[in-house]
């Protein structure tokens, strides 16, 4: 019934010659050039008709339980209206405030977002951002497609690219934290994989980890501790990356109930934390670290089995330590120095035999 009733929405033909069978509306109704027609149709309407029609849209939506194939199209048109290439741009804010209810309800309906932004051109997206400035990701969960989105947005695209920030906005704006049970809100695996990849714009925007660091300056340090999670500009991408690494939670440490007894005597299970000169993904990190990239050695200590274990700590922790303070990277030194600590509370005699 709800195709049928969008379907009368499209149609020009009277009603009586538009009995379809619901697959056969879905299809017409995807195809584009019924959609490049509604807009054009509806741009003749006043205003207050087409404010009727896209809360009509909010309502159909939020009200009983669609389809989700429904749900995927409301999500396409109302974009394709209010942000798309033909768009009724006086229409945006109501645009957005439709999307965002639709998003509050239905997180994972974000996909289908994502792949609008990503057919659209850089104007439409740019015009769009305010919407994704107000969503509320905090229930949202993240599919391959959406990391996928998200991953060649950010190493393939300039920074001053409209996807490469709405890129960057989303991993802020992603819930780093825990749920109210305790346990991490998003997959563990997933704030692995996002390290990697931040590492892995960070060396696309500065090779060597040399262009930004808090000691250039109290005017920086100032621009760090006020900084949108997302600033836009190319001297806020530094900021931005280091702001995300500190919220990941990536060490044995970084749990609702940190293990610290174990770590103080010893007993602390490495085995599943990954291993960088034997994972495969870990090849960008390995590569940063043989380069003594700052984020690289950071990552090194905070999210393998190096930085767990005493032994390595005195070899490959100390080195990656060494190079933050070299790259003026303090504020990660000493974030590193919280997770190193605890392990030599109880080795205190591991440092002091430490000759170089």
């Amino acid at each position: 019934m709800l195709w049928n009733i969008l379907w009368i929405f499209h149609s020009s033909k009277s009603l009586e010659a538009n009995v379809y069978l619901e697959k056969d509306i879905d299809l017409k109704l995807n195809d584009d050039l019924i959609i490049s027609t509604f807009i054009k149709k509806l741009s003749t309407f006043d205003q207050c008709d087409q404010l009727y029609l896209l809360n009509a849209f909010k309502s159909i939506s939020l009200c009983g339980n669609p389809e989700k194939e429904f749900l995927c199209f409301i999500v396409h048109e109302v974009f394709e209206v209010t942000f798309g290439k033909n768009a009724l741009c006086h229409l945006s804010k109501e645009g957005a405030v439709v999307l965002a209810c639709i998003m509050k309800k239905y997180p994972d309906l974000l996909t289908t977002l994502l792949k609008e932004v990503k057919v659209n051109a850089d104007d439409s997206v740019n015009h769009s951002l305010v919407m994704f400035e107000e969503l509320d990701l905090s229930e949202w969960i993240p599919k391959c497609d959406d990391i996928r989105f998200i991953r060649e947005w950010l190493l393939e695209l300039p920074l001053s690219s409209p996807k490469n920030f709405l890129g960057r906005m989303l991993l802020s704006k992603m819930n780093w934290d825990f749920s109210n049970q305790g346990e991490l809100a998003l997959p563990l695996e997933l704030h692995r994989e996002t390290a990697v990849l931040v590492l892995e714009a960070y060396m696309k925007f500065d090779r060597k980890g040399n262009e930004w660091s808090v000691s250039n300056g109290l005017a920086q340090m100032l621009q760090f501790a006020t900084v949108g999670n997302y600033a836009r500009e190319e001297e806020g991408f530094v900021p931005w990356a280091w702001d995300l690494l500190f919220s990941l939670k990536l060490h044995a440490l970084d749990k609702k109930f940190p293990m610290w007894v174990q770590i103080y005597d010893g007993f602390l299970d490495i085995d599943f934390l990954p291993d960088p000169f034997e994972e495969l993904w870990l090849q960008p990190l390995l590569n940063g670290y043989e380069e003594k990239h700052p984020v690289a050695c950071y990552l090194f200590l905070v999210m393998t089995n190096i930085g767990h274990n005493v032994r390595r700590l005195m070899i490959e922790g100390l080195q990656c330590l060494t190079a933050l303070v070299k790259s003026r990277q303090y504020l990660a030194a000493i974030q590193s120095l919280y997770y190193i600590l605890p392990f030599f509370v109880k080795n205190s005699e591991e440092l002091l035999s430490q000759t170089e």
